[in-house]
């Protein structure tokens, strides 16, 4: 029905350039998501994105261009993978919330520590609760 089993989502709306907003819950049921690069690469009309886009896709690796080339829209968003091992190129601005003390800080972190275009917010395990839930 949701095609929870799905893991390569890499390229799936590249160059989609009438895409202006992204639904809520595109990608709640799709747990076991590993491949998010390239997702929303040159979508140049996206101008808007959910905050917890990402938030159920906790297998996820690679987020690599995800929203490259889509420079009407600055993201914030919540990156539920602890495990992401790729982020190069990841927008041409946004605010990342990920959990502090994981491999995806990590990665963002020492990707875009000194860019003044992309804020990576670490939030403990009491922070990020309060947060998530805060968003529902």
């Amino acid at each position: 029905d949701y095609n929870t089993s799905a893991e390569r989502f890499s390229s799936v709306f590249y160059n989609c350039l009438s895409l202006t907003a992204i639904p809520e819950g595109l990608f709640d049921k799709n747990v076991n998501a590993v491949y998010m690069n390239m997702l929303f690469t040159m979508c140049s009309a996206l101008e808007s994105v959910p905050e917890r886009l990402f938030l159920y896709n906790t297998k996820a690796t690679n987020f690599n261009m995800a929203f490259y080339l889509a420079s009407k829209v600055s993201p914030v968003l919540y990156i539920g993978s602890e495990v992401v091992t790729a982020a190069n190129n990841f927008a041409s601005s946004a605010t990342v919330y990920v959990k502090a003390d994981t491999t995806t800080y990590t990665t963002f972190y020492s990707k875009y520590s000194s860019s003044s275009s992309i804020s990576v917010v670490a939030l403990d395990s009491k922070e990020w609760e309060a947060a998530v839930s805060a968003s529902d």
